[in-house]
């Protein structure tokens, strides 16, 4: 089953938890409302244990929580996921940390945030083996929205179900990512580097940066400094729809040889439509 949107989170009464990262403001408020939370830190006993402080925390629900009730009225306020599931917790967190650290691109291993918002909301999109991925979780549920959409202030309630009853064991090694998995997160990945460099430069569209980005990456300027400064090129002059292909050599020297193209070059012969 796929990502379904939501109008709204619903009613729900199967045991729930919260996996979110805590501040001390955050944990206060989280005191407040939910009395015996019974925080479980999400990196402990795990190779991230030198990290718990930095990781999320897996907070229990009670019945008719009034954290349950303040996350539904303000979502943006709680980064995290809501899971359900009926499950041992003991199980529970068992699934949850072996989803931590996933294998990609053969040996290759990563730290996934899949408790982010805004990675669940490409990362579960993409995922086909629902099963696998939820394990004893029943259903997940968030309040977030890919970088894109957030740029047009819109973000939706996302819920995924598992159709499985049959949870069986943690999985046996690490999870593996696929490439329609690897691919979304690539594009979470660019996609939040656009909306932060949009923030900076208002006069610009976030899909125009966006689109600079991706030139630029296919221009072989692949890491966050190089990148950026062929951003800054491309916004000082707009009118270039797009550029020859820079002949290869030292990262300044590519530049400088963007920087007198455009400089240079009119663009009388280009269309913006």
């Amino acid at each position: 089953m796929s990502v379904q949107i939501l109008a709204g989170l619903p009613n729900l009464s199967t045991p729930l938890f919260m996996l979110l990262e805590l501040d001390e403001p955050l944990l206060q408020r989280l005191y407040q409302l939910e009395p015996d939370p019974r925080p479980e830190a999400l990196f402990a006993d795990t190779e991230l244990g030198a990290h718990v402080e930095q990781g999320p925390w897996l907070i229990q629900l009670t019945p008719d929580s009034p954290l349950l009730s303040a996350y539904r009225q303000a979502p943006e306020q709680w980064p995290g996921v809501l899971l359900s599931s009926g499950r041992p917790v003991d199980e529970l967190l068992a699934h949850l940390r072996a989803m931590l650290v996933v294998q990609f691109e053969g040996e290759r291993k990563g730290i996934l945030r899949y408790y982010d918002p805004h990675v669940a909301s490409y990362l579960f999109a993409a995922t086909e083996a629902v099963i696998t991925w939820l394990g004893p979780i029943e259903q997940l549920f968030w309040h977030g929205a890919t970088w894109a959409d957030r740029s047009e202030n819109i973000s939706h309630w996302r819920s995924l179900r598992s159709e499985s009853t049959n949870h069986g064991a943690p999985p046996k090694g690490r999870l593996i990512l696929d490439r329609m998995q690897i691919a979304a997160l690539e594009r979470q990945q660019l996609e939040a580097f656009a909306y932060e460099c949009w923030q900076e430069h208002s006069q610009a569209e976030f899909n125009q940066i966006l689109g600079y980005l991706q030139q630029g990456l296919a221009s072989g300027f692949d890491d966050e400094k190089s990148l950026g400064a062929y951003l800054e090129a491309r916004l000082t002059y707009p009118q270039h729809l797009s550029h020859p292909q820079i002949a290869s050599g030292q990262v300044q020297f590519r530049l400088q040889q963007l920087q007198s193209w455009l400089e240079a070059t009119p663009a009388t012969t280009e269309s913006q439509g």
